[in-house]
C-alpha cells in the first residue's frame, strides 16, 4: 500500500519510550530524555547476579573439553569474566595472554596456534 501525503505510518514500537522516540524523534526533549535512560545504570546487583549464576548453569551443562583464550588487555570481555567461565565449564583451560587485548588472533597469531596445538596433544595424550 502506497502511502498519500496526509498519510502517516502506525507505529509498532514494543515500548512506550520506544514509541515516544519514534513519534516524536525530532523533539529534542524528547530525545534528550531517551539518552538519559539509555546511559544511566540499568543493572542493579540483584540483576547482576543473576545473569552471572544463569550464565554459569549453562556453561556447566558443556561436556566437551573447551580451550578458552583470552587477553589480559581486553577492554571487552574482562580476565575475570574469562576466569569465571573456565571455572564453569568442567572440562575448560583457559590460557590468559599477559600482553595482548581483544584481537590476540591477530595480535599474538604463533602464540596462539602454540597453544591450540598444546591442548591437542593434552587432548590425545
Amino acid at each position: 500500500m502506497a502511502l498519500d501525503a496526509g498519510m502517516s505510518v502506525p507505529s509498532r514500537s514494543s515500548s512506550p519510550g520506544r514509541r515516544a522516540m519514534v513519534e516524536n524523534r525530532r523533539d529534542p526533549a524528547v530525545i534528550e530524555r531517551q539518552f538519559r535512560i539509555l546511559g544511566g545504570a540499568t543493572d542493579t546487583p540483584e540483576r547482576a547476579a543473576i545473569r552471572e549464576e544463569t550464565i554459569a548453569a549453562i556453561l556447566r551443562t558443556v561436556d566437551v573439553p573447551v580451550l578458552i583464550l583470552a587477553g589480559m588487555r581486553d577492554g571487552v570481555i574482562s580476565p575475570e569474566s574469562t576466569l569465571r567461565a573456565a571455572r564453569s565449564v568442567p572440562w575448560a583451560k583457559a590460557v590468559l595472554f599477559e600482553d595482548e587485548g581483544h584481537f590476540v588472533t591477530r595480535e599474538r597469531p604463533e602464540r596462539l596456534a602454540t597453544e591450540v596445538a598444546a591442548f591437542l596433544e593434552e587432548l590425545n595424550s
